[in-house]
């Protein structure tokens, strides 16, 4: 969908409010369903039935929460996230396009604009981002102390794109994904062109 959304019209103000109205529509659906599911169809008992766990609240929110490997059709009506159950990506892709057709519909502004310059800096280059938060967490610094680790992360990567946008279009590692996509690119056009 993220391709999908990448070829529309993003600076279109009708591009803007058709996904954060149809984006919110579909978060919204997304947990209609769900609590439609679990709730009026019984499929949250059949849950707590198979799992054994009628007199336990703690292991309920468990289930709900924190899913253990799904011995049910109706596991994939939570709404989990991070479960990858149908009503959880759904959710997910509603709730990005509708963060994304406001954060489009309000840097039509040129002072919010200039205050989200930092993070359209950052977004600019997510894939070195990602990998480098990835990096850091695997040396284990800051184990302990989640607050402080995310500060830094957070903080590192605005600072980070921000002094490389200055000097550079993109990212490192977008630009090797650039080089390498348009030259795959190249290769098939040369193979599909007719041959004189």
């Amino acid at each position: 969908m993220g391709l999908v959304i990448g070829r529309l019209d993003l600076g279109s103000r009708r591009t803007g409010w058709w996904l954060f109205g149809g984006g919110l529509a579909l978060a919204l659906a997304a947990r209609a369903v769900s609590a439609l599911l679990l709730y009026r169809m019984g499929g949250l008992a059949q849950l707590i039935e198979q799992n054994g766990l009628g007199d336990d609240p703690g292991g309920v929110t468990a289930l709900l929460w924190e899913p253990a490997t799904p011995m049910s059709w109706w596991y994939l009506a939570l709404r989990t996230p991070h479960s990858y159950t149908p009503v959880d990506l759904l959710h997910t892709l509603g709730s990005a396009a509708a963060v994304l057709g406001v954060a489009l519909l309000l840097t039509r502004l040129p002072v919010v604009a200039r205050a989200l310059a930092p993070l359209a800096a950052a977004g600019s280059m997510s894939l070195t981002l990602y990998s480098a938060h990835l990096v850091l967490l695997a040396t284990g610094v800051l184990n302990g102390e989640r607050v402080l680790l995310f500060l830094s992360m957070a903080v590192g990567a605005l600072a980070l794109a921000g002094l490389w946008r200055r000097r550079f279009r993109q990212g490192p590692l977008e630009a090797v994904v650039t080089v390498s996509a348009a030259s795959a690119r190249r290769a098939v056009t040369r193979m599909l062109a007719p041959r004189p």
